[in-house]
């Protein structure tokens, strides 16, 4: 395949489904293309990799340090936002690809990337906002508010040139998600890509309603469906759509996250949602979904619990030398937690003890 560019996703075994459409969408819109997806867990017995219509990279493949521990520190969601990066880079070291373009597994394209392409060809960096229209001029909406907390540029899309720059981007990037990766600290990896365009040189801000199109900007955007079915965002036609927060679960809802109801989206997103979710199914949704995730449990079947991930994440001192957290018993996360709670509890009495004495 004589093609200098790659579009790369990162997903877990039982969001295969997701993959696979987002190959297809690239295939029948790009067939030059190819698609590399980063498998962070390997399906069970029976599946055959050479089937799929993609490139399999698995993560235990990249080659990163103290790799059982990162693996348990995150959560699946966390962890496939937190390998972006490291994917991203390791694909650049092994191959003499120009330009690849991440898009989360939840993204369907459906037109051809050729301008989105060419302006890579003098970027180093492109990314997209959540939002380019404010929803008022008048005052600040809570939705508007709520979504630019989670950062001004959306994660779900990248797209890098082979270049110094985009590299030490991808190097301070990775960096960030090695062990801050969480909603609680910086929105897991989106929120670090606020600082990129004043960090680093060659980025591009791509602010076409067509690229990007998903929950947080459908208001203001015009989503229509024109001849032959076609769908066009303020009257460009639709490049791809992000189904962030989707359920299949919740037919009648864009989104978990969304804010208004599916009638008041407009008749072109229900029909591309319906479509996108009939897609899903036929591409294996019904037993993907019965993959579980492989490291969600301890070596001995124990699912893990949040506080345990905490612990290893932290870098507790007992558990500092431990190469392998998988390996070890509940008792041991459980004290360890225990422990921990009981030191914030007398940390907090003696501040009250010290702060009525101060002021007595």
């Amino acid at each position: 395949m004589n093609c200098n560019w790659r579009v790369v996703t990162v997903v877990t075994r039982n969001y295969l489904h997701f993959a696979r459409t987002l190959a297809a969408s690239v295939r029948q819109v790009h067939p030059e293309a190819g698609v590399i997806v980063c498998l962070v867990d390997e399906p069970p017995s029976g599946w055959q990799r050479d089937q799929e219509p993609f490139e399999v990279l698995f993560a235990c493949e990249l080659g990163i340090q103290n790799w059982k521990r990162f693996l348990f520190q995150y959560t699946p969601f966390e962890l496939t936002c937190a390998l972006k990066p490291f994917v991203l880079n390791h694909i650049f070291g092994g191959s003499e690809f120009k330009k690849l373009l991440y898009f989360d597994g939840d993204i369907l394209l459906c037109g051809r990337m050729d301008e989105l392409l060419g302006k890579l060809d003098l970027a180093s960096v492109i990314l997209t906002p959540h939002l380019t229209s404010p929803s008022s001029l008048a005052e600040p909406d809570r939705w508007e508010v709520d979504v630019l907390d989670t950062g001004v540029f959306n994660g779900g899309f990248v797209g890098v040139r082979n270049t110094e720059s985009a590299r030490s981007m991808l190097d301070w990037w990775q960096e960030r998600t090695r062990n801050w990766c969480k909603w609680n600290i910086n929105h897991h990896d989106q929120g670090w890509l606020n600082a990129v365009p004043a960090l680093f040189d060659g980025v591009v801000i791509e602010r076409g309603a067509e690229y990007n199109t998903a929950v947080w900007n459908t208001a203001t955007r015009n989503v229509s469906e024109e001849a032959a079915g076609r769908i066009s965002v303020d009257g460009r036609p639709l490049v791809f759509f992000h189904f962030a927060g989707l359920d299949p679960d919740m037919p009648d809802s864009l989104s978990r996250t969304a804010r208004r109801s599916y009638s008041q989206e407009s008749a072109a997103v229900r029909r591309l949602h319906r479509e996108y979710l009939a897609k899903l199914k036929a591409n294996g949704m019904a037993e993907c979904r019965g993959w579980c995730y492989e490291f969600d449990v301890l070596a001995d079947g124990t699912r893990i619990k949040p506080g345990w991930r905490e612990l290893v994440r932290s870098g507790h001192p007992a558990l500092q030398n431990v190469e392998n957290p998988f390996d070890l018993k509940e008792s041991k996360f459980d004290r360890l937690v225990w422990q921990q709670k009981k030191r914030k509890v007398q940390t907090r009495a003696i501040q009250a003890l010290s702060w009525a004495f101060n002021n007595s």
